[in-house]
């Protein structure tokens, strides 16, 4: 239902992609896209060294990756989403931290309040 709001709101189309990264970049690449915009933060597993520009890693094809958020906290981010009334998934309003598959994606359980 967010891709359906965020197609509606934004006038754009989402394409449903799968979740083999490399697959999905060389597809990409290929219809020549030159830019992947990730939304990782320097706080996310594996960002602690990434630049804002960086290209692609050494097993994918030749693109360039760009983190414009890589040096927001966590808060900046939520700080931005209000003040500008961005939409978002609302699973993260029910203690979701991360999203990723169906099958794998959780409430964070250190956000559970103790009325459950």
């Amino acid at each position: 239902s967010f891709r359906t709001q965020c197609e509606q709101e934004y006038g754009i189309h989402v394409e449903l992609l799968s979740c083999n990264l490399l697959q999905e970049c060389t597809g990409l690449i290929d219809k020549g896209f030159k830019c992947n915009v990730v939304g990782r933060r320097r706080q996310d597993p594996n960002s602690a060294t990434l630049k804002t520009i960086e290209p692609s890693g050494p097993d994918y094809p030749d693109y360039t990756r760009f983190f414009p958020v890589m040096s927001w906290t966590y808060a900046l981010v939520w700080e931005f989403f209000k003040k500008f009334n961005v939409s978002f998934c609302n699973l993260y309003e029910h203690g979701y931290t991360s999203l990723g598959e169906i099958h794998n994606s959780r409430p964070n359980p250190a956000l559970l309040k103790e009325d459950g």
